[in-house]
């Protein structure tokens, strides 16, 4: 497998910075940055190639966005953006995009419309991520999808319909949102074999209910790396993400020391 880090962490320096921050995470020793069509747009597409080139870097994908309710509300809206995404990602030497999908812009607010919680609707919701995934086949594109924790409300809901009613589309599973909602991802790999081929590594404390450094958490990393060995391949991503704090490199860069040595 490849390893690489998420762009997140530094936000708009992806965008306005590209050369310098890409240089410093290639110092860290990553080959791979997972780069979000949020901060950088999908305007620039020679530009970033041209840069990861000069950089010796790779994007290892680019992380787009969508709100699930609007796939039955504004398809055609939904589709047209994400065309621009898979445009973007079919020129590049890495052909995958992470997919996140969202119930209300911003993320923290508490409404949900309650179509996420039927059993009906969410089916037809992982059916037109399904099309979504199909439309970026056709490309050679790979569509991996991001959880977060409330995709395992209602005994896992939206995750398992999408495993059962989107069989074309990936998990781009993070490790950290599934353990804090009391799912362990080794068995969410166990449970749908195929399906996985990028991965975001987090680590978990329990006591504070904090997304904290990889290896200062509960985390069994020796159990989980020894599963990524099995189900991720030479051309898939394991991608560590840090999304809040100190926009310090030398969180990758430590890391990347951390997770080395459970990748021999």
């Amino acid at each position: 497998m490849k390893l690489g880090c998420h762009a997140v962490l530094f936000k708009d320096r992806i965008a306005t910075d590209t050369k310098g921050l890409l240089t410093e995470i290639r110092e860290t020793g990553f080959s791979g940055a997972e780069i979000g069509a949020r901060f950088f747009g999908t305007d620039k597409k020679e530009y970033l190639g041209q840069t990861l080139n000069a950089t010796d870097m790779l994007m290892s994908g680019m992380h787009a966005t969508c709100i699930l309710t609007d796939l039955l509300d504004k398809k055609q809206e939904v589709v047209d953006g994400f065309t621009k995404v898979v445009d973007f990602v079919k020129d590049m030497k890495e052909h995958n995009i992470i997919l996140t999908g969202i119930h209300k812009w911003p993320m923290d607010n508490p409404d949900m419309d309650s179509r996420l919680t039927d059993p009906n609707s969410v089916k037809m919701i992982a059916r037109e991520l399904n099309e979504l995934a199909l439309l970026a086949k056709e490309q050679g594109v790979r569509v991996h999808y991001h959880n977060h924790s409330w995709e395992f409300d209602n005994d896992a809901l939206i995750f398992n319909s999408i495993g059962k009613y989107a069989p074309d589309l990936y998990f781009g599973l993070d490790t950290g949102w599934a353990f804090s909602s009391g799912y362990d991802p080794v068995e969410l790999m166990n449970q749908y074999p195929g399906r996985f081929h990028y991965v975001h590594l987090r680590d978990y404390d329990k006591t504070t209910k904090q997304f904290v450094a990889l290896g200062s958490g509960d985390m069994d990393y020796i159990r989980l790396t020894n599963k990524l060995k099995e189900v991720l391949d030479s051309e898939d991503w394991a991608i560590v993400e840090y999304e809040t704090g100190d926009e310090d490199i030398n969180r990758y860069k430590l890391a990347f020391e951390y997770i080395t040595k459970y990748m021999k």
